[in-house]
């Protein structure tokens, strides 16, 4: 499970970001702090895997937060979930490294997607770590998973029931599951499952392959491979 702390300075809004973080299933949260200083002095004693950031604040704001945060080892994500729009600000938050950006007021579903991206390049991470060396093809998938811009679904798929499917088999990476299987596990009809691993197999993300050893007719199995 990852830490998370909230660093904002509206109790409501503090209070909003710490429910939806603890709706996603996959994250704690470590602590909350109303500012950007109390936040590193408590990262300075403490690890964090992520951090959900305002950008106007007292005392510090978002901005000076990050650069202070470079020399916090080891450095956590950082989503940003603010009110600052300018064109500025946000390119100077980006090209401080932010893992993604909110501009406040936001859908439940979009932070939701946020979190889920997080997690995605995180495991990829965490599966690379233990290599001596990566092939371009890892490094590429992990940029392309770390990418705001979302390729065009086809008409009828929805966003959020494909990042369920696909944080599910990425979760279990290297079983090899069928559309049954798959459809029991994150709750939704085998029918819905069907049409999204399709797309995830179009897209590249998924492997299919045929199982012939089931005594009766043949089923598909899927699976998601990291690449070596």
């Amino acid at each position: 499970m990852y830490r998370v702390i909230i660093v904002e300075d509206d109790p409501m809004v503090r209070a909003i970001n710490q429910q939806y973080v603890q709706a996603h299933g996959e994250f704690s949260i470590a602590g909350s702090f109303h500012n950007g200083e109390a936040a590193l002095a408590w990262l300075e004693q403490n690890p964090a895997d992520l951090v959900i950031l305002d950008y106007y604040m007292p005392v510090m704001d978002g901005l000076e937060f990050l650069k202070k945060l470079a020399a916090v080892t080891p450095r956590p994500g950082v989503i940003v979930v603010s009110a600052a729009n300018e064109g500025g600000t946000v390119r100077r938050m980006l090209e401080l490294g932010v893992t993604d950006y909110l501009v406040k007021p936001f859908e439940y579903e979009r932070f939701e997607r946020a979190l889920a991206r997080f997690c995605s390049q995180r495991r990829q991470l965490e599966q690379m770590g233990g290599q001596a060396g990566l092939h371009q093809q890892q490094i590429d998938r992990l940029l392309a998973r770390s990418q705001t811009q979302e390729p065009t679904l086809k008409k009828g798929l929805q966003k959020r029931t494909l990042d369920k499917i696909r944080e599910y088999m990425c979760a279990h990476a290297g079983e090899a599951h069928t559309s049954e299987e798959i459809s029991e596990a994150v709750g939704l009809s085998r029918v819905t499952v069907g049409r999204y691993v399709n797309h995830l197999v179009e897209t590249g993300v998924l492997h299919s392959t045929v199982d012939y050893q089931t005594g009766g007719r043949p089923s598909m199995l899927y699976q998601y491979i990291p690449a070596e």
